[in-house]
């Protein structure tokens, strides 16, 4: 009866002891930069799935009518396979932070002595059996510090998170303006081809009148057929770019009817002296200050790891040879005698410096990406600029003038051909110069985070972020 009731004691102590912590969840992620931060996204459940049905978002309800970029990004946030894989690691750093917080276990053991000997302790009258319980007691506040460098690993996979989903965003923009851009070259490409029709069929007239060589109605069935070559290129490209949006949102094939937009929507850019302000608060390099936090709490507890964990053991014995029982009490601790965790110690120290060195690395990065972002911004904007004010205007004013000198008689078909020529390839390279100017403005708004309107509308670049008094490490000599 004495050995049941010191032992339910010991049992409730540790009971009391390593009584489990509640554990919160969400709070890994970050919060969202001003780029797309009103569209939904996609989180993953705090429960876990089950084994070998691992849970996935809901599938994608892809309209069948024409879609709006706001629809298309909102079907990546909430259904893109890579952004929904990304953000199961928040989770599962979540359940690390949890297992970082919790207490070593007890180890129950049962030692018989004095016993299956030789003379008088052959048999168990002199047997002395001892029940007890070894707790291990982590010392230097090491659970502490393990939960704090688990929480940062957490929000470091977070800020991993925030990342992609700005990627996931600028992608999807440039393949939704690469389908704009295709929509629109394969109707120049149908009236391109539809013009050489008709001027193929004027041809044949002017032949039958007797106006022209025949030899003219086979050259300009030449052209037509290259035109139709053309508009059939037109069409692939526009299929292979449809099909590359729908993969934004996991989709195995285009639903969708036509993607519906204005890409001659051309605005005037802020000097990059203002993006410029807006880089740090591109994830990549707000997480650094994430990032050196996390190296200053593990080098803290590289320190704390060189004192060794005690481990205290309270028991019941039984003397059988008395026929009494007493209590056992035991301490033991190893001599840091040799390691002192001076390894640990060491790497921490060379893992935060690696991670100073590391944020500048990614800061030059993408101050050169910015530029070479802005540069084809600016680049595109001046010549869809100069085609729409002057080359476009002329080239138009000469094919209206060759067709109607055409009818007239006044020109041959290959000088129509030719101001044909020129106008189709004009608006083409308008197309072109609209779509390099809406791609490069995604580029830009990735790595800023914001929108390109937000800097354009004059917005105050915020300032740093401040490292968080929450994870705020101490170095420790």
């Amino acid at each position: 009866m004495r050995n049941q009731c010191a032992l339910s004691s010991a049992a409730m102590l540790l009971a009391v002891a390593t009584g489990c912590a509640g554990h919160e969840f969400d709070r890994g992620w970050p919060q969202m930069r001003p780029l797309g931060r009103d569209l939904p996204v996609y989180r993953p459940p705090t429960v876990p799935p089950k084994a070998l049905a691992p849970a996935a978002p809901p599938p994608a309800q892809e309209p069948d009518a024409d879609l709006a970029l706001p629809d298309a990004l909102a079907l990546t946030l909430l259904h893109s396979p890579d952004l929904a894989a990304v953000s199961w690691q928040v989770r599962a750093a979540e359940a690390e932070v949890l297992q970082a917080g919790l207490l070593p276990n007890p180890a129950v053991g049962v030692e018989v002595e004095n016993v299956a000997g030789s003379g008088e302790l052959r048999a168990a009258d002199a047997a002395e059996t001892t029940v007890a319980i070894t707790q291990p007691i982590v010392t230097a506040g090491k659970i502490a510090k393990r939960t704090r460098v688990a929480a940062l690993n957490r929000d470091l996979a977070g800020w991993d998170y925030e990342a992609r989903r700005v990627e996931v965003l600028t992608q999807t923009t440039q393949r939704f303006v690469e389908v704009l851009a295709a929509q629109r070259q394969l109707v120049l490409a149908e009236r391109n081809a539809e013009l050489a029709g008709q001027v193929r069929d004027a041809v044949r007239q002017r032949v039958q009148a007797g106006a022209i060589s025949p030899v003219e109605v086979s050259r300009s069935q030449v052209i037509l057929s290259t035109t139709r070559i053309a508009l059939q290129r037109a069409q692939r490209q526009l299929d292979a770019a449809r099909a590359q949006l729908a993969t934004s949102w996991g989709s195995d094939r285009p639903r969708f009817g036509q993607v519906v937009g204005e890409l001659t929507d051309v605005a005037p850019i802020p000097s990059e002296e203002q993006l410029l302000g807006y880089l740090q608060q591109n994830p990549e390099v707000a997480r650094y200050v994430t990032e050196l936090a996390r190296g200053r709490e593990v080098l803290a507890l590289a320190h704390a790891e060189a004192w060794p964990d005690l481990e205290a053991t309270v028991g019941i014995r039984r003397i059988n040879e008395i026929d009494d029982t007493a209590m056992v009490f035991a301490v033991a601790m190893p001599i840091p005698l040799f390691d002192r965790n001076q390894g640990g110690i060491l790497e921490a120290r060379y893992r935060l410096a690696q991670a100073q060195k590391q944020q500048q690395a990614v800061e030059a990065r993408l101050r050169a990406a910015l530029a070479a972002a802005y540069n084809d911004l600016a680049a595109a904007c001046a010549e869809f600029s100069l085609l729409s004010e002057e080359v476009l205007p002329a080239a138009q004013e000469a094919f209206d003038a060759a067709s109607r000198a055409f009818e007239q008689g006044k020109f041959g078909y290959l000088e129509l051909l030719d101001a044909q020529r020129t106008y189709i390839d004009v608006q083409v390279q308008q197309v072109q110069a609209a779509a390099a100017w809406h791609a490069a403005k995604a580029e830009v708004e990735g790595l800023i985070g914001r929108p390109l309107a937000d800097v354009t509308a004059g917005q105050p670049a915020p300032l740093p972020a401040a490292p968080s008094t929450r994870h705020a490490g101490r170095e420790q000599g």
